[in-house]
């Protein structure tokens, strides 16, 4: 659509920075989580940090409805949440090394 086109056309050094840190992020904390390590956590907190990052670049960009911004926003940031919270939670249990 015409809005997400002016998302990608308008962002800034540091909202492809902090993409690139949520979806790396997320990439390292899953490999970490299948290794067992309670690392995943920060990383994952840092994926969350990258995610929300970016996408507090799309609000303002002209175009973007309510709807959008809302469908566009909602998915990554709670799957981001789930993985943070999934990891800390397993880290308690004591299933991570």
């Amino acid at each position: 659509p015409e809005w997400w086109r002016n998302v990608a056309a308008s962002r800034p050094a540091w909202a492809t920075a902090a993409m690139g840190l949520g979806v790396f992020g997320g990439i390292l904390g899953g490999l970490l989580l299948l290794l067992k390590k309670s690392a995943a956590y920060y990383v994952f907190g840092a994926s969350l940090v990258g995610t929300v990052a970016t996408l507090t670049h799309a609000v303002g960009v002209d175009g973007a409805g309510v709807q959008q911004i809302f469908e566009g926003m909602i998915m990554p940031i709670a799957v981001s949440i789930a993985l943070t919270f999934y990891t800390k939670t397993v880290i308690s249990l004591k299933w991570l090394a």
